[in-house]
């Protein structure tokens, strides 16, 4: 899978760099390698997944750290919302970052703005596991996944 990180906004390229890691390292329990490329208008594919990293959101996703256009490969992370929570609680924020953009590729992959009871997808950032390095997909949405990214039209 090719993920294309695309700033909006200023943020440090360690944090961004820390952030890929560890979205990598969900996605790596999933069996599922990523791919971080370069944002260049000569090298965007149509199966490429653009994450931008935003200063704001539509009115509809106020309060939340990040949106997916589901059915399309674009999703969005409020950034200043994700260093918000990260520096509220203590966590590194790239760690925060990683995992809210691995939760909208997930959006993206599992082709349902829904959200699930455990696990990375859930509608609630659960700090705890992520700063226990223990938000994952769960197994049957791990199965959709993989399913998707095998598909030929991906």
């Amino acid at each position: 899978m090719h993920v294309l990180i695309y700033s909006q906004t200023v943020v440090p390229p360690e944090i961004i760099g820390r952030a890929q890691d560890t979205t990598t390292g969900i996605f790596h329990h999933l069996d599922v390698d990523v791919a971080w490329r370069e944002v260049s208008t000569r090298t965007v594919s149509s199966s490429d997944y653009i994450v931008r990293l935003v200063t704001a959101a539509p009115p509809a996703s106020a309060n939340a750290l990040g949106f997916a256009i589901v059915g399309t490969h674009m999703a969005s992370v409020q950034y200043p919302r994700v260093e918000q929570l990260a520096t509220a609680s203590g966590m590194e924020i790239a760690t925060v970052l990683g995992d809210v953009i691995a939760h909208e590729l997930g959006h993206l992959l599992l082709g349902s703005a829904r959200h699930s009871l455990n696990g990375i997808m859930q509608s609630e950032f659960n700090l705890l596991r992520a700063e226990q390095g223990s938000v994952l997909f769960p197994d049957e949405q791990a199965r959709l996944i993989r399913a998707a990214i095998t598909q030929p039209s991906r």
